[in-house]
């Protein structure tokens, strides 16, 4: 995989549109894709639209970053060894890997993003919504 780096030296290993994938988010979470505008309903909650629907959040490195779903599984399950214990002890690191001091996670929340890797029931370190 050739990671690509943008001007604040945070890699992004993928970023394709999502018909790629038909809008399906396990596949494009599998495949590492970086993604905003996705009209989608919430993945395992097929009663509600997903905020990227409205282009209002962007998934980044979903490998590195996964999410817990409603079940409790994180996806995508390529991405389970960065999650740790229960998703708060990220022990094993890549440069992809969003934590609080990322310079990508700094930069979305000074321009008014929130990061789902501080949500607090549960975690989802790919997601960024305003």
């Amino acid at each position: 995989m050739k990671w690509e780096r943008g001007r604040l030296g945070y890699p992004i290993a993928r970023m394709d549109n999502p018909d790629k994938w038909r809008a399906d988010d396990e596949p494009m979470m599998a495949a590492n894709n970086t993604s905003a505008f996705n009209c989608r309903h919430v993945t395992g909650n097929p009663q509600s639209m997903s905020p990227h629907s409205y282009g209002t959040a962007i998934d980044v490195n979903t490998v590195q970053n996964p999410f817990r779903d409603s079940q409790g599984r994180w996806l995508p399950s390529n991405g389970r060894k960065y999650v740790g214990n229960a998703g708060l002890n990220r022990k094993v690191t890549h440069p992809a890997m969003l934590v609080s001091s990322s310079p990508l996670t700094d930069a979305l929340e000074d321009r008014g993003y929130f990061w789902g890797g501080r949500w607090t029931t549960g975690r989802d370190w790919q997601h960024f919504e305003r």
